[in-house]
């Protein structure tokens, strides 16, 4: 469930949740609509990728929480409430930036603390090094 924190770990999941259920094409690219005299086969098509992507909201609805949904309800397609959490909560190249420094000045002041184990202290610079 994500609740605006911990984005880029809910986008590795539901990555694998949207890859399993095949729906991370119509979710990363949308669909088109048909043109106006479609064939049935163009229909056929659209009408799948309708379902698709409705089961893909579906699936975005729930595993957010009601503050996040309110972000997305509007958003037509799953691409779209996608994007829209991309862009909420996504970190930019700014905001990378920003954590980077953050995370550098965190392993630059680690150190061990008294009553705590080497493995303790590995695992906090395993932590910050792989958020780097």
């Amino acid at each position: 469930m994500f609740d605006g924190k911990g984005y880029e770990d809910w986008c590795v999941k539901m990555n694998a949740i949207l890859g399993f259920q095949e729906l991370d094409e119509i979710v990363r690219d949308g669909f088109q609509e048909p043109s106006k005299n479609p064939t049935a086969e163009q229909e056929d098509l659209h009408r799948e990728n309708k379902r698709l992507d409705c089961k893909a909201r579906v699936l975005f609805h729930q595993c957010i929480s009601t503050n996040v949904f309110q972000k997305i309800s509007k958003a037509a397609t799953s691409k779209q409430a996608w994007d829209i959490l991309q862009q909420v909560y996504g970190n930019t190249g700014r905001t990378k930036k920003v954590k980077l420094q953050s995370l550098i000045r965190q392993y630059e002041l680690l150190s061990m603390i008294e009553h705590k184990t080497i493995v303790d202290y590995f695992n906090r610079i395993q932590v910050v090094t792989n958020s780097m």
